[in-house]
Parts: C-alpha cells; structure tokens; sequence
C-alpha cells in the first residue's frame, strides 16, 4: 500500500513541475515529426470518401457511410424502419425501398450463443416500391450534397446541360420516404415485384399494391407543399 502512495505522489510531483516549466499548460511537448522507423509515414486513408460533395469533415460510423465510398454504392442503407437501394445507377437511377420484417435466429450448435439467445438479427432487401424518373439521368449516378448529425440529402441529376435533379432526404427514423423532383424530371413509380394495382384515392394520392401483396401511398406535392390538383 505504501508503495502505491509514494507512486501517487510521485507522479503529481512530476506533473506540476511539467507545467511549472511552461507559462501556458497548453503549448505542446514537441512539434517534430516522429521517429520515421517507429511510425513509417502514411498519405491520405486507404478508403477514400466518394460521391461526397460536402466540404465539412466527413461523418463516420453512420448508416449511410455505405454511400460515400466507391464499393459500398450498390449496397443497402438502413435509415429505419425502411431499408434503401440504389438501382439502375448507371442508367436510370431510382431509390429502392424495401420494408420486410426482420429475421432472428437464435443460438445453438456451432453458434458463439446458447440457445435462448439470439445469434443474429437481419432484414433481407426486397426492392418493393422504387422512386425514379421518365427521363434519363447522369450517368455518374448520385451524389450526397448535405450532411447532418442524423442523415443526409442525397441527389440524381440530370445529363450535363439540364436543370433536372430530384433530392432525397434521407434521415434516422424518417416516416416517409420522400423526393423532390425538379428541373422537368417526370416522377415514376416502379416495383421489381410487379405492380398488380394502381388507383387514384383522391387529388394527389394514389395506391400502389405489389404482387407480394404490399400497399403503398404516394402523396405528390405541389412546390407550394399542397396536393396537385386533378390535372395530374
């Protein structure tokens, strides 16, 4: 016990006179570059962030971080409750939007957990309602132009020499999935799963149901916020 004291003490003593040797306790110990054999010099980072037109520091470890790197594109996000997609990115690019009941299975032989435990809980991707356009789209694909602490908003562009862009909002939570579309892009709504019904509910809603039996409302919006009138 003793001994643990006098090591207390001594590491104190040794801490104030550290700043006692300096007017401000914040000036750094050194400025030189480390020792070179101890820690080899490194340029930039091995996976560099792409589609990404956001001048801030990039954010990490967020849902979205699949989207802002060359491999991860074609992979799925999980904002919650949904699950999104891009399709056709090198053609006609649309949103895919998928909302399947999760998947638990539970522990066991071969399994790190007994079993009364769950062992893994998933949701497998089934594009059931895509939002996209008429028109073609650049053929860059998407790009991520705003960041925040809880999404992003995402846009597809027209080819070079148009004003064509739809703008997705994409947040934690979100409770629809939303575009906006402008520039002469012409809204389309698809489904890999076959669209075996299609009414108008009223000025600006409209019912889409699937061949896997699911129901889907679409709202569109005037710029003004309101429902479009019955010309659409």
């Amino acid at each position: 016990m003793a001994a643990g004291v006098l090591c207390i003490v001594l590491a104190v003593a040794l801490r104030a006179g550290a700043i006692a040797a300096s007017s401000n306790p914040l000036a750094p110990v050194s400025t030189a570059a480390p020792d070179p054999a101890t820690f080899p010099s490194t340029r930039g980072h091995r996976l560099q962030p792409a589609r990404l037109e956001v001048a801030a520091p990039t954010a990490t470890n967020k849902f979205w971080a699949n989207w802002v790197v060359d491999n991860g594109a074609q992979e799925a996000i999980y904002p919650m409750p949904y699950t999104l997609k891009w399709g056709h990115l090198r053609t006609r690019p649309e949103l895919q939007v998928s909302h399947q009941p999760a998947t638990v299975a539970y522990g066991g032989a071969g399994t790190a957990a007994p079993p009364e435990r769950i062992h893994t809980y998933s949701t497998q991707f089934s594009s059931e309602i895509s939002l996209g356009a008429v028109e073609d789209a650049f053929q860059a694909g998407y790009a991520v132009v705003e960041e925040g602490l809880f999404g992003v908003r995402v846009e597809i562009r027209g080819p070079p020499g148009t004003s064509r862009a739809i703008s997705f909002p994409v947040f934690s939570g979100m409770a629809y999935v939303s575009a906006r579309y402008s520039g002469g892009f012409t809204p389309r709504v698809t489904s890999d799963q076959r669209i075996t019904a299609f009414n108008k509910v009223r000025n600006g809603v409209w019912s889409f149901r699937n061949g896997g039996g699911k129901t889907f409302r679409v709202y569109v919006l005037d710029a003004g916020g309101k429902p479009v009138d019955n010309g659409y």
